[in-house]
């Protein structure tokens, strides 16, 4: 999934919740999580909500810990779609074009509270998760994640 597409996502969720986002990577990701930020800061203002860009700034013990703490976590396939498998947190999975099939890769690697969302070639769904069906998506998580 793009930079362009999580953009996307998160102005909508920001601007649709009173939410706090936090943007964990490493070192390599600061600046897609500083761009980001930018993009989306219009919108975490008018939601009264408050994105914060952690790529680079917490090592591997600290992002896990933050993790732990998350209602939801929205990924790419990456380390941390396994660290919510960990701590049983709902999971948004958002796949690039180099995945055939997103049921396989959820039977392989997702967990009871992961939604993965990809192209499925095998029932010719050649197109990627739009926003808008990623954000519908993450309000069902979110509605179901228990409250703290």
């Amino acid at each position: 999934w793009s930079l362009e597409n999580f953009v996307s996502l998160s102005k909508r969720i920001l601007a649709n919740s009173s939410t706090e986002m936090l943007i964990l990577g490493t070192r390599e990701d600061a600046e897609m999580g500083h761009v980001l930020e930018q993009e989306t800061e219009t919108e975490a203002a008018v939601g009264k909500s408050l994105l914060r860009n952690l790529c680079g700034h917490t090592n591997l013990r600290e992002t896990f810990a933050i993790a732990s703490q998350c209602d939801v976590i929205l990924s790419n396939t990456s380390l941390l779609m396994h660290v919510a498998g960990a701590f049983d947190k709902p999971n948004l999975v958002l796949l690039g074009p180099w995945y055939d099939s997103a049921k396989l890769h959820a039977s392989q690697w997702g967990h009871e509270h992961t939604v993965v969302l990809g192209r499925e070639l095998s029932e010719n769904r050649e197109c990627l998760t739009s926003t808008k069906e990623a954000f519908t998506a993450y309000e069902e998580l979110a509605s179901t994640a228990p409250v703290r």
